[in-house]
């Protein structure tokens, strides 16, 4: 097997601080693997320290980087020529990832560029950040499938629960109404978590 540098591969001598961005650049731009025990070169020379590498790794998804990004990231182990490597293989994530500590600026961002890992600037976090809100539709924005609803039961439910009603403002308070008001598809979500039928 041979190793080379890439956009998608990156090669680690040994574990280092470093490791973080490369993950979080790989999270954000298209995915690919790290590969520790490479010289730059290709030449292998291997982890002594296996365990206590990869239990380090595993911390580092698990509590270093936002969002959670442990199903993006795989473990696992190769032996090259008599050594231990560890691979790391990170797909694509689904939104803006970055480093815990840091928080979305550049010193917490990053992305890939060719072989190199680069901090991402302001205006590229906020173009990734805003085009991931923008394809997150909210549930109160869809309009539901259930026809002129009175809302009878549910009133019913909450009134029990020690709710005051407002007849004139209970659709939009309890967000039943898309800004065109018309009845979300959170009534669809009420009736299924409350069993309600929105009855006359």
């Amino acid at each position: 097997m041979t190793f080379a540098e890439t956009e998608k591969t990156e090669l680690k001598q040994k574990f280092t601080d470093a490791l973080p961005r490369e993950i979080v650049a790989f999270l954000n731009t298209a995915g690919g693997a790290i590969y520790i025990g490479v010289k730059d070169d290709g030449s292998i020379c291997g982890v002594s320290n296996l365990d206590e590498s990869l239990k380090k790794i595993a911390d580092i998804v698990e509590n270093q980087i936002l969002p959670d990004a442990r199903s993006c990231v795989e473990l696992g182990t190769k032996f090259v020529d008599n050594k231990h490597v560890i691979e790391v293989k990170v797909q694509k994530g689904d939104g803006l990832y970055y480093i815990k500590k840091y928080g979305r600026s550049a010193q917490g961002c990053f992305t890939r560029v060719g072989s190199t890992t680069r901090s991402m600037t302001e205006e590229q976090i906020n173009f990734v950040h805003t085009k991931y809100l923008d394809a997150k539709v909210r549930i109160t924005e869809i309009p539901s499938t259930i026809k002129n609803p009175t809302f009878q039961y549910l009133k019913l439910l909450l009134t029990e629960k020690g709710f005051t009603i407002n007849e004139k403002t209970f659709a939009d308070n309890f967000h039943l109404l898309t800004k065109k008001a018309v009845i979300t598809k959170w009534l669809n979500f009420w009736r299924i978590q409350t069993g309600f039928l929105s009855k006359s």
